[in-house]
C-alpha cells in the first residue's frame, strides 16, 4: 500500500539574531535573553508503504511519570482587557506550590494555524484554543480556566479588600502622543480595584517580561489577602487552586523562554527553550522529559481538525509540533506514520489515544517528527465536536 503525503520540511531552520536586551528585571522570576529566531521549515517529499494494525497496547515511550508519588493538573487564570486581548497568563500549580508566569507573546505551535504567541491563539480562536495551544507545550490538561476582564479583575480585588503591593521601579505606560507617564509610582502601594488592570496591564518603555514582576507581586498579595475564604465571581473555577496556594509559600517561576522578535513592548516575541521547559513540567507535573513529537495533516478538508486532534494527544505523551493540510481531503482512514522502528510504540499509543486510525511505516526517514497523523472521516465521525 503506498500512501503519498505534502512536502513537510527536512528540518533546516534559518535563524537571524535579534540584537537587543531582554530588559527584565529579576525579583523571583527568572528571564532568559536574546537568542537566535526559528523560521521555516524547507521541503522534502515522502512516500510511504505498508500497513500494521492491531498495535494499541503498547505504552509510550514517553508515559508521563510521577514526580515525588503524585500529579496534579494546572489550572489557568487568563487576563484580558477591555477590547478582549492577553495580558496575562498565569499557570497555577499547586501540588508544588507554585506559579508559573507565561509571556502571551510565547510563540507555540497552534492547532491548525501553526507557529503563532499565544495572545495571538486567543485573537484568532478564543481562550479554548489559547488552552489547548498552552496544554500542547506543556504535555498536561487544565482542570479549570478562569478569563478575567478588567471588571472581573476589580471585583476579585475588592472580594478580598485593597491589595499592599511593593513594586521596585515606577509602573509607566504609553499615552498615543508616544510620551510615557508614570501609572502608578515605584514604592509600596495599596491597589484600589479599579487601579489594579493599569497595575498588570501597562507595559510602558519596557517590556512584557517587566510587567511579569509586578504579576508576581499582585498574586502574592492576593494570595495572602484570600487568606481562608474562597474565591468567587469569575475566580470560581479555579478556587480550589487558589485557596492550597494560599496556603502554602508559593515559588513563582516564568515560562522558560527566549526573546526573537527584536521589538519591545507588549509586542515582543519569544520563543519556549526547550529542555528547560522539559524539566520544569516533569518537576511541577510529572510530565516525561520525552514526548512524541506529532505531525498532524488534515486529510478530510474539515476547518480545525488539529485543534480536535491536539487535546487527545496529551494523554499519549505527544506533542503536536507541526500541522498543516494532507495532499487530498478524501481520507477515510486515518493513517498513523512512523519512520523508524524505535517509534512503532510511539505511533501505537498515538492511535490508541485518538482511538481510530491504522499504522504506517514510511520507507522514508524523517528527522522532525516521530509521528505524523493524517486524519480521515474516521477520526471526524468519532470525534464530530472534539469528545
Amino acid at each position: 500500500m503506498t500512501v503519498p503525503l505534502p512536502d513537510a520540511g527536512d528540518g533546516s531552520r534559518r535563524r537571524r539574531r535579534s540584537d537587543r536586551r531582554s530588559g527584565a528585571r529579576r525579583l523571583a522570576l527568572r528571564v532568559v535573553g536574546i537568542v537566535l529566531l526559528v523560521a521555516v521549515i524547507g521541503g522534502i517529499g515522502w512516500v510511504i508503504v505498508g500497513l500494521a494494525t492491531g498495535d494499541d497496547d503498547s505504552p509510550a515511550n514517553g508515559a508521563a511519570s510521577t514526580t515525588g508519588g503524585k500529579t496534579a493538573p494546572p489550572s489557568l487564570v487568563v487576563l484580558t482587557d477591555a477590547a478582549g486581548d492577553v495580558y496575562g497568563l498565569t499557570i497555577l500549580a499547586p501540588a508544588k506550590a507554585t506559579i508559573v508566569h507565561v509571556p502571551p507573546g510565547t510563540l507555540v505551535e497552534v492547532p491548525s494555524l501553526g507557529l503563532a504567541s499565544l495572545r495571538d491563539a486567543a485573537r484568532d480562536g478564543g481562550i479554548a484554543l489559547l488552552q489547548h495551544s498552552l496544554e500542547n507545550v506543556l504535555g498536561v490538561s487544565f482542570t479549570s480556566v478562569a478569563v478575567l476582564n478588567p471588571t472581573d479583575l476589580a471585583a476579585a480585588v475588592t472580594a478580598v479588600g485593597p491589595l499592599e503591593v511593593t513594586v521596585d521601579s515606577a509602573v509607566q505606560a504609553r499615552e498615543p502622543t508616544g510620551r510615557v507617564s508614570v501609572v502608578v509610582p515605584a514604592g509600596t502601594q495599596t491597589v484600589a480595584p479599579d487601579a489594579a488592570l493599569n497595575l498588570l496591564s501597562a507595559v510602558g518603555d519596557g517590556t512584557s517580561l517587566d510587567r511579569l514582576v509586578r504579576h508576581q507581586a499582585f498574586w502574592s498579595a492576593y494570595l495572602g489577602a484570600l487568606g481562608n475564604d474562597t474565591p468567587t465571581g469569575a475566580l470560581t473555577a479555579v478556587a480550589p487552586a487558589l485557596k492550597t496556594l494560599a496556603r502554602d509559600d508559593v515559588q513563582h517561576t516564568i515560562l522558560p523562554v527566549e526573546a526573537v522578535s527584536g521589538v519591545e513592548g507588549d509586542q515582543e516575541l519569544y520563543r519556549v527553550v526547550d529542555a528547560s521547559l522539559a524539566r520544569l513540567v516533569q518537576r511541577l507535573f510529572g510530565v516525561s522529559t520525552h514526548r512524541i513529537t506529532v505531525q498532524v495533516l488534515n486529510g478530510v478538508g474539515a476547518p480545525g481538525v488539529a485543534q480536535l486532534v491536539q487535546p487527545l494527544l496529551v494523554n499519549a505523551s505527544a506533542r503536536m509540533t507541526l500541522s498543516g493540510n494532507a495532499d487530498r481531503f478524501d481520507y477515510a482512514t486515518t493513517q498513523i506514520v512512523y519512520y523508524d522502528d524505535a517509534h512503532r510504540a510511539d505511533a501505537a499509543a498515538v492511535r490508541k489515544a485518538l482511538g481510530v486510525g491504522e499504522l504506517v511505516k514510511s520507507l522514508t526517514g524523517l528527522d522532525v517528527v516521530d509521528v505524523t497523523v493524517v486524519v480521515g472521516t474516521d477520526f471526524t465521525s468519532a470525534h464530530p465536536s472534539g469528545g
